[in-house]
């Protein structure tokens, strides 16, 4: 994990899992950690809609000792998990001196005074969605109407009647098409073939279907590559991760599920996430699956663990 020049390790909370601290939960943390606010964590605490809810999140936050927020090199304005992407991608900045360069300590009332992020918030309210809805996530004939798998089948069969639709079915199961499974697990092993065909396949156009298979089965070596390199494949890996899940309303994702997402890109930069959505873990599960610097636990078990 990275780290810099303090003896506190850095904590990533999310919003849910920061309303759960109570005063003295604070009290303990500050003793031991220090809390890292990206974008995403301070547009949800600090632009809520209800006034009352603003001002008791505005005193919980002021009792920490200070927060350490992501910014532009020798300025005090906000850097995105895309500005951080694209400085380690033109190599610009290497992912090892992130927090050492872009980390910056700050006392909380001077995070509030100086920061306005309603836009931020508008931009996730705006993606944010009910994921409940049938996934429409098959086009053909150039159509921007969008069929669920079994419309896909049905519509096949309609051309063919000779197509076995139930065979048909478990054949794109075994390929891991999309629309086959909403289990984060099966989802994520589509987004590895998806990452492979995109960055790896060039290396290997002799390989067979069946041989991708087994190389995805086998588990692709991301943790192989320098932690920068890997960066950029964890970036567009949570890409695909979550415009294939949305596209499937993946088990584990509510209506809130791009702030939740957009948290995971600065988990590589914490010691550990912690959360409190019930659900969520299972989406998190396939990530530090396949990411060694990727590390999250409920609010239960940090509790337990660290606040007692």
């Amino acid at each position: 994990m990275l780290s810099i020049v303090t003896h506190k390790q850095i904590i990533l909370l999310d919003r849910s899992a920061f309303e759960k601290l109570s005063y003295s939960d604070i009290e303990k943390f500050n003793e031991r950690f220090h809390i890292v606010c990206p974008d995403v964590f301070l547009s949800e605490c600090f632009n809520p809609s209800n006034d009352a809810r603003k001002e008791a999140i505005t005193k919980k936050i002021s009792r920490f000792d200070g927060l350490y927020i992501f910014v532009e090199e020798n300025s005090d304005e906000l850097l995105t998990h895309r500005g951080i992407l694209d400085k380690i991608s033109s190599r610009h900045l290497k992912f090892e001196n992130v927090n050492r360069r872009c980390l910056r300590f700050m006392h909380p009332t001077k995070v509030l005074e100086a920061l306005s992020l309603k836009w931020l918030r508008n931009l996730m309210d705006f993606y944010n969605k009910d994921l409940n809805q049938r996934g429409y996530n098959i086009y053909v004939d150039g159509s921007s109407e969008g069929l669920s798998l079994n419309e896909y089948i049905d519509s096949l069969a309609v051309k063919d009647d000779s197509i076995d639709k139930k065979e048909m079915k478990n054949e794109f199961k075994k390929i891991g098409m999309l629309g086959t499974s909403q289990e984060p697990d099966d989802i994520a092993k589509t987004v590895d073939y998806l990452v492979f065909r995109e960055f790896f396949f060039k290396d290997e156009e002799e390989l067979t279907h069946e041989e991708i298979k087994l190389i995805i089965k086998s588990g692709i070596p991301y943790n192989s590559y320098s932690n920068s390199h890997k960066y950029i494949l964890f970036h567009h890996w949570m890409i695909c991760y979550l415009l294939s899940g949305e596209a499937v309303g993946m088990k584990g994702l509510d209506k809130s599920y791009f702030n939740d997402l957009m948290y995971c890109n600065y988990v590589p930069f914490s010691y550990r996430f912690v959360t409190a959505e019930k659900t969520f873990p299972l989406v998190l599960k396939p990530i530090s699956d396949r990411f060694d610097f990727f590390s999250f636990v409920t609010f239960e078990e940090f509790k337990d663990s660290f606040l007692v």
